[in-house]
């Protein structure tokens, strides 16, 4: 079994009466980004997208980049993560620990990391997970996160509110997706 393998199915901890957090933690590299990247990259390799030694590609502002240089290392694949300079120097460290190379634009600029990420892919041929605009994001979240957080919660009773934060909206738009089926009334909160 693969560290990857063991992605998801993260334990939904009681907080107190009525509020549960799903303690994505547990994820290999420490976050929910491991959720997205082990599937994009699973769907990659399916579908003959990718193969060993190949370069994978990300702009990102850590965790995403953090998760993709986790897979890489596992699967041997190269990563580069375009992020601005500004970002944490654990986020960095943890990247390069994996043995991801960190190409950087200035401060706050994800807009340029986008077009950096989006241009060397193509100029070289590397697999661009573009997280941002990459359907299987959602997909992720709605036919894994969603639907475990349903099974988690079944005998609890009603949902009345899901609240996330924000980064791309794949994660709380893939599990709104799955959620509301069951609990139409439910409010969905994004905090950025």
């Amino acid at each position: 079994m693969r560290p990857s393998d063991t992605v998801g199915n993260t334990a939904l901890l009681k907080i107190s009466d009525k509020l549960y957090a799903k303690f994505e933690v547990y994820n290999p590299s420490g976050s929910i980004k491991d959720r997205i990247a082990t599937y994009i990259i699973n769907h990659a390799e399916k579908n003959n997208l990718i193969k060993k030694g190949d370069t994978i590609i990300e702009a990102t502002s850590g965790n995403t980049g953090i998760a993709l240089a986790f897979i890489g290392a596992e699967r041997g694949y190269n990563v580069k993560v375009v992020m601005p300079k500004n970002m944490s120097e654990e986020r960095k460290q943890m990247i390069r620990l994996f043995g991801a190379e960190i190409i950087d634009v200035e401060n706050g600029d994800f807009d340029r990391a986008i077009e950096i990420r989006d241009e060397l892919a193509i100029q070289n041929g590397w697999f661009n997970t573009n997280q941002f605009l990459n359907p299987l994001n959602i997909e992720c979240h709605e036919k894994t996160t969603g639907v475990e957080i349903l099974n988690q919660t079944k005998n609890i009773g009603k949902i009345s509110a899901l609240v996330l934060g924000t980064g791309t909206g794949g994660t709380i738009m893939g599990i709104r997706k799955t959620l509301i089926k069951v609990h139409p009334k439910m409010k969905v909160i994004a905090c950025e």
